[in-house]
């Protein structure tokens, strides 16, 4: 690559200002791991803040001339190949004169074919470098990427906003369930803004200020450009039309079959469809919770989406849905502490089955209302009986409701948003 080209937007993003915006939960995370020497990888959904987190990343390690953001994106870096990193790191030492380790961070890192070789050549010759990267998520769990640096990455997940973000970055303040226990006015606002969270979701930049054209337009951006490009996707209508049924169904059970059926199309089809977008975090598989791993791939499953705004930007619904929103909120919070996350039916239906790290379970319905039918009840009670598993914990997420039936804790969705603690 050109090196004038090269030193000309290295300099450019030395000399850039940081803007760290409202206090990431996920940054704390990996500021744990800052002084290790694991590559940082964080994937997560276009447009969720993966850049800002970075660059909370820098403000908080304090040494901004030891520190740089590339973003690959750049059409100046068109020409960059693998073999242009090591110019790269050249040219930032004859800018900066930085002394000790240094912190790379780079952004859509995909773009740079076989990057990941240079990556695990500076992590294997103990170079003093902390590396971070960011890029779609197929390209960071691409084959290539998890053979070569196997035990040597430390893999994060970004979300949009979870509902305590996007009250910090709505309202700028802090907001906690204690406070709303004990002030009407807190606790008012909470409920307030919530009902605008459940709508709208928590994508940054419409975070306040609704636009279904910007989520339109990171729906389209997904597809084509972390999808279609990089899968070589012929049928792109088929691929929408699909990925919008999807959102539109959220909660809903379904089979490969059914969807085959649908839409006319090969099952093989429907299945590589489904994992790009789940690949790309649009949407997530939600399995059948059993102890046979031969049941549970037989059983039929159910899709939730990244965002709650974003389905409603590009799904064919025609009513507000709130029940299903609230769900889909519900389960996005859930999957920031495991993945590890199944439902169960039998007689009666478990939303959340949550597998602990202590491999006990804790299990959730949700039941957006202030009437709390019976079998929402029994469905908890029959399985936590039947289970043969430690259960730690038991709750039925309301609307209003506060209450404990048994062992079991009735809590209004505001107030388990809002607290730490949620399993």
């Amino acid at each position: 690559m050109n090196r004038i080209v090269l030193k000309k937007v290295i300099k450019e993003a030395l000399d850039r200002s940081l803007y760290p915006g409202v206090d990431r939960e996920i940054t704390k995370k990996i500021l744990l791991f800052i002084e290790r020497d694991e590559i940082i990888s964080l994937s997560g959904v276009r447009r969720s803040g993966k850049t800002t987190v970075f660059h909370q990343l820098i403000s908080h390690i304090g040494k901004p001339q030891n520190s740089l953001l590339i973003n690959f994106e750049d059409e100046r870096l068109s020409e960059f190949s693998v073999n242009d990193f090591d110019l790269l790191i050249e040219i930032f030492y004859e800018l900066t004169g930085a002394e000790g380790r240094i912190f790379m961070f780079f952004d859509e890192i995909q773009e740079v074919s076989s990057w990941e070789k240079w990556v695990r050549r500076m992590y294997d010759e103990k170079k003093n470098i902390k590396i971070f990267v960011t890029g779609s998520s197929s390209a960071l769990l691409s084959s290539e990427f998890s053979t070569l640096l196997t035990g040597r990455t430390i893999s994060f997940v970004l979300y949009p906003f979870s509902f305590q973000e996007y009250l910090s970055f709505v309202t700028k303040e802090s907001f906690s369930a204690e406070k709303c226990d004990k002030e009407t006015a807190a606790r008012a606002a909470v409920k307030n803004h919530l009902g605008s969270y459940i709508t709208d979701g928590g994508f940054p930049a419409v975070s306040g200020n609704f636009s279904v054209e910007i989520l339109q337009q990171y729906f389209q951006d997904i597809i084509y450009r972390d999808i279609v490009r990089r899968y070589q996707i012929r049928d792109v209508r088929l691929i929408e039309e699909l990925y919008r049924y999807l959102f539109a169904n959220i909660s809903n059970p379904y089979s490969f079959n059914a969807l085959k059926n649908t839409f006319k199309t090969g099952l093989d089809t429907i299945r590589e469809y489904l994992s790009y977008g789940i690949s790309a975090h649009l949407f997530y598989e939600h399995t059948f919770f059993s102890y046979s791993l031969k049941e549970s791939f037989n059983r039929p499953r159910k899709v939730y989406g990244i965002d709650t705004g974003l389905r409603k930007a590009v799904s064919f619904t025609f009513s507000q849905d709130t029940g299903r929103m609230v769900e889909n909120l519900v389960y996005l919070a859930l999957r920031r502490s495991s993945d590890s996350l199944y439902y169960f039916t039998e007689k009666n239906e478990i939303d959340f089955v949550l597998k602990n790290n202590d491999d006990s379970l804790s299990l959730f319905n949700v039941c957006y209302s202030d009437d709390i039918p019976e079998r929402e009840l029994k469905g908890i009670e029959n399985f936590s009986k039947r289970s043969g598993k430690k259960i730690s914990g038991q709750y039925i997420i309301s609307d209003s409701v506060e209450d404990e039936y048994g062992s079991i804790k009735i809590i209004p969705l505001w107030k388990w948003l809002l607290t730490t603690d949620r399993v």
